[in-house]
């Protein structure tokens, strides 16, 4: 299960420190999982988030019910435009 986020050059451009504040799910239980890449645990599933063109990338490494990888990707999107202002939306892969 993949999700993405497009964007254009033009659209936003996030720093690290904004990582925490956009690629974390605002309605779901999470824990932070150690490494060098943005992976959160989520309902026991680990879930990779990146943000590289062409845009924000989401993917849940194992298997979660369609309307959990749903919510994380619109309270992801949610945060994006809070952030950044842009009004974007998100693609299922």
């Amino acid at each position: 299960m993949e999700y993405l986020i497009p964007c254009s050059e033009s659209d936003w451009a996030l720093g690290y420190d904004q990582w925490p504040d956009v690629f974390c799910p605002n309605t779901l239980p999470f824990e932070w999982l150690a490494g060098p890449a943005h992976r959160l645990l989520i309902a026991g599933v680990p879930v990779y988030f990146a943000d590289e063109m062409p845009g924000i990338q989401i993917a849940v490494e194992g298997e979660l019910p369609e309307a959990v990888g749903r919510q994380i990707a619109a309270d992801v999107l949610a945060n994006l435009q809070r952030v950044t202002g842009q009004q974007e939306y998100v693609v299922e892969v």
